[in-house]
């Protein structure tokens, strides 16, 4: 049976290996090539040191060697004498069996001590094992007369040289990576807090100018950001004074008219004009609500049991049936409640004039609130999920406010949706109805 390579997950790309911060992204990019060219040099130099180096170290063993066996070959020393003359000069510890043979047991192998044995089979004539034991090599040299054995440390074939190299080049890596990471921390600080009062700013928050530091580049980069954000600002208040000014000045004379109606005799006309009225009076309500916004509610914190059970108590004389678990547990974020009430209540709204049935589920993640608003009614057609929150946008195409309001509503519950940082999605119920998903971060 042939090996096979281990599947990988589905959704394991390199992509997903690649870090996703500035900081992280920038220290790849810069030491990547820092710590291979470090890998290359030092594998070349230890590559070459060690075989020179270690190949010196192994003829000088082989040259003491050699100088022992000369010395017992001219019979002039006592055993005694060679053992002091071993240790003494040539660091050995020296054994002698007589009348013995090298058995039939295989020599150590490994780098190390094959040096060793080139050496020994260039320099000397006789028969030779080596063997390892631990920190000490020991070589049995099989003599005319018996076996000559020779203990020495294996560190004496070894030169920490090259460990010294190496542990210089990883140290010098490690320092350089710490103190381009104290540097780029402080050139990218500027960039973390323009992002933080851009989410602030996104969510409707008000802020101050950022501070203008750092370099070239991202003093650029603050300066356009405040300049945008004051214009940004401008506009909306222009745009909320317009529409709240026009308002206004409409529901003045609407009043009046109101007013007079009732003031004149019952009939259908003046009924007819009543209806108009309120129906005008309706649409100046919308166009408030649409231009007041919520970006004056600071942030509560919202326990979300108690909020939906007073949302749903509010609907009670409307012709709708609820559906809310008494087993959900209560979930606590922080966002504006009148303005979350106000969006809540135009969903609501929307499906009563539609469906007779609403079930509420709500659950929370790490970081996000998710509540959904199943309903029976008909439904939005795919196609057009995205149109509805546009400002003024009616399916009804006779924009017949008996069927719905002004087309304020759904852009009204958007924006206050996303001025909290979450997101609406709109999708079709399992019985066939309009499903609304809303995530609302913690």
């Amino acid at each position: 049976m042939g090996l096979s390579w281990p599947k990988l997950p589905s959704q394991f790309t390199l992509k997903s290996l690649k870090p996703h911060g500035l900081m992280s992204r920038f220290l790849l990019i810069f030491f990547t090539p820092l710590v291979l060219v470090q890998l290359v040099a030092a594998f070349v130099f230890v590559d070459r040191h060690l075989d020179s180096v270690t190949k010196l170290l192994a003829q000088n063993i082989v040259g003491a060697s050699r100088s022992l066996i000369n010395l017992y070959e001219k019979k002039i020393f006592t055993e005694d004498e060679l053992n002091r003359i071993s240790t003494n000069h040539y660091h050995f510890a020296y054994k002698f069996y007589p009348d013995r043979s090298l058995t039939e047991e295989k020599s150590a192998s490994g780098w190390i001590t094959g040096y060793l044995k080139r050496e020994l089979e260039r320099s000397i004539k006789y028969k030779y094992q080596v063997f390892s034991k631990k920190t000490l090599l020991f070589l049995l040299i099989q003599l005319p007369d018996g076996v000559m054995q020779l203990d020495f440390p294996r560190k004496r074939l070894f030169s920490n040289t090259a460990e010294l190299v190496l542990y210089w080049a990883l140290g010098t890596t490690i320092i350089s990576i710490l103190i381009a990471g104290l540097f780029l921390r402080n050139q990218i600080r500027p960039l973390i807090l323009l992002e933080r009062k851009t989410k602030q700013f996104g969510r409707g928050e008000t802020i101050d100018d950022v501070p203008v530091h750092g370099a070239k580049e991202i003093r650029n980069l603050i300066e356009s950001f405040n300049i945008m954000k004051n214009r940004i600002k401008r506009q909306v208040m222009q745009r909320t004074q317009v529409l709240a000014g026009i308002s206004h000045d409409l529901r003045t004379p609407l009043t009046r008219l109101k007013l007079e109606l009732s003031m004149a005799p019952k009939n259908d006309l003046t009924q007819s004009l009543n209806h108009d009225v309120e129906e005008m009076q309706s649409m100046v309500s919308a166009y408030l609500d649409f231009a007041k916004g919520d970006h004056r509610e600071s942030f509560e914190e919202i326990h979300l049991r108690p909020f939906l059970e007073r949302l749903i108590k509010k609907f009670k004389n409307v012709d709708i049936d609820f559906k809310y678990s008494d087993i959900l547990p209560d979930v606590v974020f922080n966002g504006r409640p009148d303005s979350l009430e106000r969006a809540f209540e135009n969903l609501v709204n929307n499906a009563s004039r539609h469906a007779s049935t609403v079930s509420i589920y709500h659950e929370e993640s790490r970081d996000h609130v998710h509540i959904t608003l199943d309903d029976d009614g008909k439904g939005i057609p795919k196609d057009k999920r995205q149109e509805v929150f546009q400002a003024f946008y009616r399916l009804d195409a006779s924009r017949n406010t008996e069927t719905g309001g002004v087309g304020l509503g759904l852009s009204i519950v958007q924006d206050i949706i996303h001025s909290h940082g979450g997101r609406i999605d709109l999708d079709e119920a399992p019985g066939g109805g309009l499903r609304i998903q809303i995530k609302l971060p913690k």
